[in-house]
């Protein structure tokens, strides 16, 4: 009786076991037979949109670098002579154009040298009249040595003579008339230094800086005014070489100034060196600022955002 009893408990946990075992592969084939691509119920199906690609490209944003604002023409204007400054003219914040005067210096040794030379000038120009005068009266007395010595009612060596005053006169004339040159030279010389001796704006622009006082002496390449343009204002800044394609004339590219409220300004390209500095990897760029400019003045740095490939294909597939 107790072994029957046993063997039917071992049958029933047979039977227990075989069933939970159909039911654990019927479940893994049914898995097993899905699509993995498949839909899920209606029920349990969330209505979340695809992410387009076009975000994902605009979200690589661009290169971004520093970069000062400047100007063309921007020169500290120095003395290319010794002297004294006597008069200034010319301040900060002051507008000039090209060839205003900003300051002389003291020019009066210069001009009393120059008279000097005036005056030899004239006498020689005196003398050279002489000689021409003289010159037309050795002429008639040779003239007349040769046809005296034709008639022989004169020596060969009296011809002689007569002839050796009308060259030497000639000569003296030719003499003196280089004497004239030079002395005429020396003048125009004088002029340049006296031209030295006032201190002109090499462009039009505004006096950044004054360095001089009045009756300062200054010598030669001491800095004396600082002069700048006030526009075209343009940013000059470094690209990597892998964004040589997208850098280009006529690329636009947008700045950010702190100095302005961090507002926004456009630049479009005009230069693009055409090496590659080896250093450094990097192509200097050159763009000029368009549109409203007002609140910005050279020597403000800004932020350079210069459009990559990727954001210039996103703007084309998001048209």
């Amino acid at each position: 009786m107790k072994k029957s009893l046993i063997a039917l408990g071992l049958l029933i946990f047979l039977v227990a076991c075989a069933s939970c075992i159909k039911e654990t592969v019927t479940t893994a084939a049914a898995r097993s037979n899905t699509p993995a691509n498949a839909s899920p119920e209606p029920s349990a199906r969330v209505a979340t949109p695809p992410m387009p690609q076009v975000a994902k490209q605009e979200s690589e944003a661009a290169y971004t670098t520093s970069a000062p604002i400047v100007v063309e023409n921007q020169v500290d204007v120095l003395a290319q002579r010794e002297g004294m400054i006597d008069n200034i003219r010319a301040d900060i914040g002051q507008h000039v154009r090209k060839g205003d005067v900003l300051a002389t210096l003291d020019s009066k040794q210069l001009q009393a040298e120059r008279a000097s030379l005036e005056h030899t000038l004239r006498a020689t120009e005196q003398e050279r009249k002489f000689h021409e005068a003289e010159e037309s009266a050795n002429q008639s007395d040779l003239e007349r040595a040769e046809k005296m010595f034709a008639a022989g009612l004169n020596t060969k060596e009296q011809l002689d003579h007569a002839r050796f005053y009308y060259e030497a006169t000639k000569f003296q004339i030719a003499h003196e008339h280089e004497i004239e040159q030079q002395t005429a030279e020396q003048i125009r010389s004088k002029d340049l230094e006296i031209a030295k001796m006032r201190i002109v704006a090499p462009f039009s622009g505004v006096v950044a800086r004054r360095y001089v006082r009045l009756g300062q002496k200054v010598s030669p390449s001491d800095r004396l005014f600082w002069i700048t343009e006030v526009a075209p204002l343009r940013v000059r800044f470094t690209v990597p070489q892998d964004a040589m394609r997208s850098v280009k004339k006529g690329t636009t590219v947008d700045l950010q100034v702190p100095a302005a409220d961090s507002k926004h300004y456009t630049a479009k390209v005009i230069a693009l060196s055409p090496v590659v500095d080896p250093s450094s990897g990097t192509v200097e760029v050159v763009a000029e600022l368009v549109g409203r400019v007002d609140r910005l003045c050279p020597g403000m740095t800004a932020t350079v955002s210069v459009p990559s490939d990727s954001t210039v294909q996103a703007a084309v597939v998001h048209r």
